[in-house]
């Protein structure tokens, strides 16, 4: 409406109408967040997979106990959160001596090295001088490291099924040479699992196979019957009968003896005595006679006293 006369000339009548806002697309929203997270995870999983060091140590993991220790923390980061360090580092029992360019570095490193899950030795300055000057260089390396690693990882007695190589074996002397050195005879060796036992049966084969005047067999008897394991040995059927297995056992040439080792011989003592000894009746006999000595291991302490 409009007045020609009176103020104001102009009337603006406008229609009662309802305000609505617009709803967000929340769901758009959260969906887009989710994808863009998804996205940054998978972008930063490629760096990690795609980033030199880690194919470099991939391609080559020898070259990792060679890196700065600048490189050596990255390293060891970039392997752990692409699930690589296990297969970069390969054998888990052998330890790695690290050494730093200043004893302030060394002294940091000595304390970032001495976690529980730790395989790395950083020497301080007093422990790497006591290593140099030591009378004993030996025991005072292994002295060092029992610092660093806990003995139960890197004892090949625990980490491996019995030690095979004669590098890798040590203590149980005095029990060789008791063994070796005295009037031939069976011997039982009673003791815990993971206490060596394989590990001094393999020692004394290795010592054996060196003497022409005996004829040494190891056998891992576990849960197979007594008679297959030793007809396999020597070369019969496995279902050889027990006498005629023992008969072969006690066929020795003049001037010599036989030696059967047998390791993890538990449930062949149970089963045996179960059936009146009769195995280890006639391994008796053999020995009685000269022919053959037997050394057992077991680690039930029950069956030892038994038999």
């Amino acid at each position: 409406m409009v007045r020609e006369l009176s103020y104001p000339p102009h009337d603006w009548s406008f229609p009662d109408l309802p305000i609505r806002l617009a709803v967000p697309p929340w769901q758009l929203y959260t969906w887009l967040t989710v994808l863009v997270f998804v996205l940054s995870l998978l972008l930063w999983s490629l760096r990690q997979y795609t980033h030199p060091l880690i194919q470099r140590l991939t391609a080559e993991p020898t070259v990792l106990p060679h890196l700065g220790l600048e490189q050596l923390d990255r390293a060891y980061r970039l392997l752990r959160h692409t699930r690589r360090l296990d297969t970069v580092q390969g054998d888990r029992d052998q330890t790695c001596l690290v050494l730093a360019g200043n004893s302030r570095q060394q002294a940091a490193l000595s304390d970032r090295c001495r976690a529980p899950d730790n395989w790395l030795v950083a020497p301080t300055d007093p422990e790497l001088s006591e290593l140099l000057l030591a009378p004993d260089p030996v025991e005072a390396c292994a002295k060092l490291i029992a610092g660093y690693v806990k003995v139960a990882r890197i004892s090949p007695y625990q980490t491996r099924l019995g030690v095979r190589k004669e590098s890798a074996f040590f203590g149980r002397t005095r029990i060789i040479s008791d063994i070796q050195h005295r009037e031939p005879a069976n011997y039982l060796l009673v003791g815990g699992r993971q206490l060596g036992k394989s590990s001094l049966l393999r020692a004394l084969e290795r010592r054996y196979d060196q003497d022409d005047r005996v004829d040494c067999r190891y056998v891992s008897v576990g849960q197979a019957s007594i008679e297959s394991k030793f007809a396999r040995e020597l070369g019969m059927p496995t279902d050889t009968s027990l006498a005629a297995v023992l008969d072969r056992v006690g066929e020795i040439a003049t001037g010599q003896r036989r030696l059967l080792l047998l390791d993890e011989a538990d449930v062949f003592v149970q089963k045996d005595a179960e059936q009146g000894y009769a195995c280890l009746n006639g391994f008796r006999g053999l020995s009685d006679e000269g022919r053959c000595q037997f050394i057992a291991s077991i680690t039930l302490v029950r069956e030892a006293h038994q038999s």
